[in-house]
């Protein structure tokens, strides 16, 4: 028998990390898809595999037992049926798993020399829906900013009359409603220097292959 597949693909979907949403040229996104569902069918016959070899345990077990009844019955030796027949089982659900797993691993192949080869094209698309959610981000994060400074307003209006009430009490009492406030409104600082800096050398780059320079020339 073939060994038992039971090592992941050797290129995982949890591991390429493909955006949610990213508009990828046609011809990856297509491989894309037809990738996912070889994956799919692989990870599929995969835990059939599984099942398999817990079938296999059980049948070992029956047959056993199956003996030892026999033997008590003073009938003839059983053999061991469903042993041999899981056992094989085994076999032919492994060289299901061997294959599915042989054509996931061809198709991620051929999907990653399409993304080599569209590499500037999606480097680009990548910069240019950077470039277009930033000022989203700050105009969201502004919006936030005003309500935040709106609800602590509102807050501090409506706890102002709780803290001369409790002037009223003689000293027994004492509130400051501005002081400690429970929790804090931190918002993301919005400078966002980072992605776009990164997105500024990932279009420099892009550009650069799509004239034609190769990435040893651009490394040096």
């Amino acid at each position: 028998m073939s060994q038992i597949i039971s090592s992941e693909l050797e290129i995982d979907p949890a591991n390429i990390g493909f955006p949610k949403g990213f508009e990828f040229p046609a011809t990856v996104q297509a491989l894309i898809e037809e990738w996912n569902v070889a994956y799919r069918n692989w990870s599929d016959k995969q835990t059939d595999l599984y099942d398999k070899v817990d079938a296999l345990t059980l049948a070992e077990k029956l047959d056993g037992q199956a003996l030892k009844d026999a033997v008590i019955a003073s009938k003839p030796d059983p053999g061991t049926k469903a042993s041999e027949k899981a056992s094989r089982e085994i076999v032919y659900t492994n060289e299901i798993v061997l294959q599915a797993r042989r054509a996931a691993n061809s198709l991620s192949q051929k999907l990653w020399a399409s993304i080599n080869a569209h590499k500037a094209e999606i480097m680009i698309t990548a910069a240019d829906n950077a470039d277009a959610v930033r000022p989203q981000w700050v105009a969201s994060m502004a919006r936030i900013s005003e309500m935040t400074d709106q609800a602590i307003s509102e807050r501090d209006a409506g706890y102002a009359g709780l803290r001369f009430a409790a002037q009223l009490t003689g000293g027994s009492l004492s509130y400051d409603p501005f002081f400690p406030m429970e929790g804090n409104f931190t918002l993301a600082k919005t400078h966002e220097s980072r992605p776009l800096s990164i997105s500024y050398l990932v279009r420099q780059l892009a550009e650069r292959l799509a004239q034609g320079d190769t990435e040893d020339a651009i490394e040096a």
